[in-house]
């Protein structure tokens, strides 16, 4: 399970695409609080090969989430969706966290197993053209939570900065855990300031970003302990 952290302080998630190890070493030098191993961008194709990736980022001592991101949701994976599940359910005694999109059908076999597995359950959405209004946005997390999620995580694209702050507001006033992430440049202080408004979680990359807006950890970390 994650310690989440305490108030107005998110855990600083740094995404793993590429070379594991020297991606996950170099994260915890940066200042990363927890390691995601996005499965999808690393050619993840099987357990085995799933639980050999958990190996080799253990030393590196860090808590990790598993993804394995849909197409639709941004992701890169490319098999069927059963095999994806299949993954997903046998990476669970090896990791901290799970990460399973809200519009999978499957989602309550992912979450029930993690569950019995005291993994921590992250419900994600994402909305790659728009941000929707906050009654969509506060009905999201309400419905996460309802499925069984420990944090609910929405990633909205911002067409003006009154978009951010409906994001922020709706992340403020939610009754459970949630992560809410601004994508793109007009939302990249999001990722900053997101642990003001509730937000548990945010998101950084080593090098490229693996999502619109992402900062480098190192950068994410000190503009954080500026603010808070």
């Amino acid at each position: 399970m994650l310690e989440l952290p305490k108030h107005n302080r998110a855990l600083i998630v740094a995404s793993i695409d590429n070379n594991p190890y020297s991606q996950a070493l170099a994260a915890k030098n940066l200042g990363a609080d927890v390691l995601e191993l996005r499965m999808d961008l690393l050619g993840i194709d099987s357990v085995d090969a799933a639980i050999l990736l958990r190996e080799q980022v253990s030393c590196i001592g860090l808590p990790c989430i598993a993804t394995n991101r849909i197409r639709s949701e941004g992701g890169h994976w490319g098999g069927n969706e059963e095999s994806r599940l299949e993954i997903l359910e046998g990476i669970l005694p090896y990791v901290d966290a799970v990460d399973i999109e809200m519009s999978v059908p499957e989602k309550n076999r992912i979450i029930k197993s993690a569950k019995s597995n005291h993994v921590t359950v992250i419900i994600s959405s994402h909305f790659f053209d728009s941000t929707p209004p906050m009654e969509k946005i506060n009905e999201i997390f309400r419905k996460g939570h309802k499925a069984g999620a420990d944090i609910t995580k929405i990633a909205t694209m911002p067409k003006s900065p009154s978009d951010v702050l409906k994001l922020l507001e709706a992340a403020n006033s939610a009754d459970s855990p949630v992560c809410a992430i601004a994508m793109g440049k007009i939302g990249s202080y999001s990722r900053v300031v997101g642990g003001l408004y509730g937000s548990v979680l945010t998101y950084g990359c080593i090098g490229k970003a693996v999502a619109p807006g992402q900062l480098r950890i190192d950068k994410l970390k000190a503009a954080m302990e500026m603010l808070l």
